[in-house]
């Protein structure tokens, strides 16, 4: 067995995953500047993170774009294996919207669609208006592209109570290691990611031949990552 083939054993990657790490790389889904995040915007003085996850449309490059949902979507339903008994999907806006429609295209479950308005201030929340046919009492599959710190998760949940759903699962493509994933589960959301951004960089870096990461980059990242994950298990 070579190398990369050892290392994505040991890793437990499926060839949809792969596929769909191969792709976010290419798109540009995936990519290794520095970024701000969300939090920034309380507090400025945040080390910015040397990588960044979107599904958003305008990040990914266009001959991609439908590729990149297909695949996402395909590796949600791989790893929900067959655990279909919901009665509506629906993305958290934006980056889960086109991974839903996927998945209710080939699934058969009824889509319904939530949106980001932008408030006087200029700051965006999920608005309370809820598109598609729905019942009051009936179970959601959410899926959102990654989750970080949770924030959009349980703003989208609390969306869909204010109309009577109930939000039966979340899964997330990826996992930010930054506490989103407990932080959902101890507010009694059944969470979950397909991967972790610690497996998307190992990936990228040990698991290709030619590296798609230098050591310096890889470097860079995990120890972001593990600063991060400590930080989150002493608070």
């Amino acid at each position: 067995m070579e190398r990369c083939e050892f290392i994505i054993a040991q890793l437990g990657i499926t060839d949809t995953q792969r596929a769909l790490m191969d792709i976010a790389h290419l798109s540009g889904s995936f990519h290794t500047r520095q970024h701000t995040q969300k939090q920034h915007e309380n507090d400025p003085n945040l080390q910015l993170t040397p990588y960044y996850f979107s599904g958003k449309p305008e990040d990914v490059k266009p001959e991609f774009r439908s590729e990149l949902a297909t695949l996402s979507a395909a590796a949600i339903l791989e790893y929900l294996d067959n655990d279909l008994n919901y009665d509506l999907v629906a993305g958290v806006p934006n980056s889960g919207l086109a991974i839903a429609e996927v998945i209710s295209r080939k699934t058969g479950i009824l889509l319904i669609t939530l949106e980001k308005e932008i408030l006087s201030d200029g700051r965006r929340r999920i608005s309370s208006t809820i598109h598609g046919s729905y019942q009051p009492g009936q179970k959601v599959l959410g899926v959102e592209n990654i989750v970080a710190y949770g924030n959009s998760a349980l703003e989208f949940r609390g969306v869909l109570a204010s109309q009577g759903l109930h939000l039966a699962r979340l899964i997330s493509v990826y996992s930010r290691h930054e506490g989103g994933l407990e932080r959902l589960q101890v507010a009694g959301i059944n969470a979950s990611s397909v991967l972790t951004s610690s497996e998307v960089v190992m990936y990228l870096r040990w698991a290709k031949s030619p590296p798609a990461l230098d050591f310096i980059r890889y470097s860079e990242i995990m120890d972001f990552i593990v600063t991060k994950f400590m930080q989150q298990a002493q608070d």
